[in-house]
């Protein structure tokens, strides 16, 4: 199905590499204006000049940040707002996997710091502008944070879900990974009990927990002009996963880690198939006026696992996350 994305302002975190990048490949080649968030201003400037070279879209323009710090996810806020008068989809890609336990500067764990709070903190510092962007589903942001943006028309295909005038809904899309299956611990959100076991890992657990803190945003949002889906990528060889120690397995796929290694580079080399949900959920007229959903990485919907959907998991993620933000929870 074609889908136009032109007058859409689009802002992918973790974009200069990997399925993030792909995301934005797609979605700049349906026309968007692209906002690349990366934490190296170099390959985020090389990345965006590759895909207004390899899109033939002008309108791809990269700001830097690193999400680690909650200064940086507030500063990209501010920066964003600078550049654009609305976003119509807000892509949380970034995600972060270590080997063991390490706070930022903040004093957070840093898998549930990138994966589970900068979506909340990021998404919640751009409601004002996703809310203005889904009362203006015909109409372009301000040079949609692209210098020499193209201009273009509204969202084809656009029905309900918007505010106001009656253009369609903006979008949050979280992306989840890994294997994000498993209880939530409330104990346990930043690893603070147990970071790695046989089966365990936060990395894991912290991608379940991002999943629970987007059903709750997605009621919280309800009939607000915003959708929140979740979707799952599914594998890659992508620099972020060549870059993950032995050690940050757990102990029971360890062993297979050698023939991973070996395989992915033939097997998972195409990122465009692990970016294809991601794309989805950002631009298809199927899932226009939708939230709450979980998606596949064939764009099938999918039964979320059973640790996001308790109610008190789901309040134990949120209310951390509302804290260590330090913001009004929507």
């Amino acid at each position: 199905m074609n889908t136009s994305m032109r007058g859409r302002t689009v802002l992918i975190t973790g974009s200069t590499g990997g399925i993030g990048r792909e995301t934005a490949r797609g979605l700049a080649g349906l026309g968007a204006r692209v906002i690349l968030v990366g934490r190296d201003a170099g390959r985020a400037e090389a990345a965006a000049r590759e895909l207004r070279r390899d899109t033939g879209n002008d309108a791809v323009a990269a700001l830097t940040a690193d999400l680690t710090r909650l200064r940086d996810v507030r500063r990209l806020a501010e920066e964003v707002a600078g550049r654009c008068d609305a976003l119509h989809v807000l892509v949380n890609n970034a995600g972060a996997n270590t080997a063991r336990r390490q706070l930022t500067e903040d004093g957070v764990e840093t898998a549930f710091a990138v994966n589970v709070l900068v979506p909340f903190t990021l998404t919640h510092l751009l409601l004002p502008l996703l809310r203005r962007g889904a009362r203006r589903g015909d109409e372009g942001g301000r040079g949609g944070g692209a210098e020499g943006g193209r201009g273009g028309g509204g969202a084809e295909g656009g029905a309900g879900g918007g505010e106001g005038s009656g253009g369609a809904a903006s979008r949050v899309v979280n992306i989840t990974g890994g294997i994000p299956r498993g209880p939530i611990d409330p104990s346990n959100l930043q690893g603070e009990r147990r970071y790695l076991g046989w089966t365990f890992s936060q990395y894991n657990h912290s991608k379940v927990a991002l999943m629970a803190m987007s059903r709750r945003l997605a009621e919280r949002l309800a009939g607000s002009g915003v959708t929140v889906n979740v979707a799952y990528p599914g594998h890659g060889h992508t620099p972020g996963n060549r870059a993950i120690p032995t050690a940050a397995f757990p102990f029971v796929y360890r062993p297979l880690a050698p023939l991973v290694r070996l395989l992915a580079p033939v097997l998972l080399a195409d990122l465009s198939r692990p970016a294809r949900s991601s794309v989805y959920l950002a631009s298809s007229p199927e899932v226009e006026g939708v939230t709450g959903t979980y998606v596949d990485t064939n764009c099938r919907r999918a039964a979320w696992p059973a640790g996001a959907l308790r109610p008190g998991d789901q309040e134990a993620v949120w209310e951390l996350c509302a804290r260590l933000s330090g913001l009004p929870a929507a």
